[in-house]
């Protein structure tokens, strides 16, 4: 495949986006999963609260299904709707249809938006205590400190791009109007909601700020091996002496909000914003990725089509980041 063909890889985006905002604001309080009182109080707190928002975008609310191959695709017209494939009384159909006012279709959209905030919710928790915390509460001090905060604003800006893609109009379409509010105080009872130009300026500070800080952790000459597939993916053939063969917390950043899943993510934030040659920057650098390996380097990602494939269909190749179904030990690809 040809580079362009590999940036379109990482630039492509959903295509269908539902324009209708929410009228009522839903309860967006943190679960107790991230919420203990004594929680931040030792360093795997911290990790504990990050392992949490992580298992709970792999729900089936949310990446596990309605945000990737479920309601999303239903309104995408990935499946067939018009041989019976997908019976007429089911939510998918009605999805595809475009049956906003359904009950069941009503349920995957308020999901959506509720589970969305609230796992928001945990990471503004989750940044305000680890933007105070004192390095020393962490195992590996500032550097793991580092790590976790800036997952967590990325993590922040990732839902919050996803939302406005599905409740705000496309920014060609910008009617200038407010449609959905960019939470990034802990707690936060009514949020007032903002133009898609504000959120997606605000989006984009938070991905640049989470670029340089895990740009402390993963691209390092010590540690850029951590983005080959067999580190990334796998935890796999790691050296005795890295960190991530005997602390698994560093281990398998390819299922974790990685630095260049953070690029990436920017590439696509600014194809949508229309800003093509900002975007094709940030996705020629996740192309040209490399770690050292012998006397020469390799490529980090390796994308491919689909048809090459053949058996290997988990292509962990051209995984920048996915997300662990909860419950069922799969994966969804995200980027």
């Amino acid at each position: 495949m040809n580079n362009m063909k590999k940036l379109y890889t990482i630039l492509l985006l959903a295509t269908s986006l539902f324009t209708t905002s929410c009228s009522d604001w839903l309860d967006v309080a943190p679960s107790n999963q991230v919420n203990g009182d004594k929680l931040f109080e030792v360093g795997d707190g911290y990790r504990n609260a990050l392992n949490g928002i992580y298992l709970n975008l792999g729900t089936s609310s949310m990446y596990g299904r309605a945000m990737s191959w479920g309601f999303m695709d239903a309104i995408a017209q990935y499946y067939q709707t018009d041989n019976n494939f997908i019976p007429k009384n089911s939510a998918y159909y009605k999805s595809a249809k475009f049956q906003f006012d359904d009950s069941d279709v009503k349920t995957f959209i308020s999901n959506i938006w509720s589970i969305g905030y609230n796992n928001i919710a945990n990471c503004n928790n989750l940044i305000l205590n680890v933007s105070k915390a004192s390095p020393s509460v962490f195992k590996e001090g500032e550097f793991e400190k580092n790590m976790i905060w800036g997952e967590a604003l990325a993590l922040r800006a990732f839902i919050h791009f996803d939302l406005l893609r599905l409740f705000a109009p496309a920014i060609s379409k910008d009617d200038g109007k407010s449609y959905i509010p960019y939470v990034e105080v802990y707690p936060t009872i009514i949020p007032p909601y903002e133009s898609s130009r504000e959120i997606l300026s605000k989006i984009i500070r938070d991905l640049k700020a989470a670029k340089e800080m895990l740009a402390k952790c993963d691209i390092t000459d010590e540690h850029k091996i951590w983005m080959s597939t067999s580190y990334r993916m796998l935890a796999s053939s790691m050296l005795s002496n890295d960190i991530a063969s005997s602390d698994v917390f560093f281990a398998y950043r390819g299922y974790r909000m990685n630095y260049y899943a953070i690029v990436a993510t920017l590439a696509r934030v600014y194809y949508w914003e229309g800003e093509y040659e900002q975007a094709y920057k940030e996705a020629k650098e996740v192309v040209e990725a490399t770690y050292p390996y012998g006397s020469k380097p390799e490529s980090c990602f390796n994308f491919v089509e689909y048809s090459s494939l053949g058996t290997n269909l988990k292509d962990y190749n051209s995984i920048i980041m996915c997300f662990l179904i909860k419950h069922y030990k799969k994966i969804i690809y995200l980027i």
